[in-house]
């Protein structure tokens, strides 16, 4: 019965992405913005991901050098929604707004959510930090 319990505890909508937009800008969001996945762009996607994104385009929001992506992937079996709030190219906010696993919610804590502070991607399409 505990375990029933705690495996529908991780499932759940922990901030909505509006409220996410709204911190990340000060309530000023500026309009979306569309990446178009090209075939180029989607083959640099895999050899991030290490597997096919199946999305045609990502929505995100940006003003000088502040963006905002609210991305969608599929955790072990089922999709997390996360949004990720970068300036100066490096990541400043990653809050998972949406988990539908079972199990392994801890990724939505600040102690695990804090190790992206400050990271960027480097030029081989790396990020210049270990995460856990």
């Amino acid at each position: 019965m505990w375990s029933l319990l705690a495996n529908s505890h991780a499932r759940g909508i922990y901030q909505k992405p509006e409220i996410f937009l709204d911190e990340s800008f000060n309530k000023q969001v500026p309009k979306p913005k569309v990446l178009w996945l090209t075939k180029t762009r989607k083959e640099k996607v895999k050899s991030i991901l290490g597997h096919n994104y199946s999305r045609m385009r990502v929505r995100y929001w940006q003003v000088e050098n502040q963006s905002a992506w609210i991305l969608e992937e599929i955790g072990k079996e089922e999709p997390i929604i996360v949004g990720i709030y970068i300036e100066d190219n490096k990541i400043q906010k990653l809050t998972v707004l949406e988990y539908r696993e079972s199990r392994g919610d801890e990724v939505r804590h600040e102690f695990f959510t804090r190790q992206f502070f400050d990271v960027k991607l480097k030029n081989n399409l790396k990020l210049d930090k270990t995460i856990d």
